[in-house]
């Protein structure tokens, strides 16, 4: 199967991220990152198709990662509202 879409993950577990990348690859092009931080670096770098984030992570936790991810041009035009409009609440 041709992977197509490539999809972030971001988790601060590695057991869970682990488990996330066995299941998800054989559907996507995945790329992990354990932290916020680098899952930014990440995503402005290489935009994804599709993030996955947990919510409670150290540090910047996964709905701060959204807002900032939705703040910057490269990387805000993955979200959209259920009409398939951009910048999806």
């Amino acid at each position: 199967m041709a992977n197509d879409v490539k999809l972030l993950l971001v988790d601060d577990n590695p057991m869970i991220l682990g488990m996330l990348q066995h299941a998800l690859a054989p559907f996507a092009r995945v790329v992990s990152a354990t932290d916020s931080a680098d899952a930014l670096l990440k995503a402005v770098d290489d935009p994804p198709d599709l993030v996955v984030c947990d919510y409670r992570m150290p540090g910047m936790d996964g709905r701060q990662l959204v807002e900032k991810l939705k703040s910057r041009p490269a990387t805000a035009n993955f979200f959209r509202d259920p009409d398939g409009e951009p910048g999806g609440h």
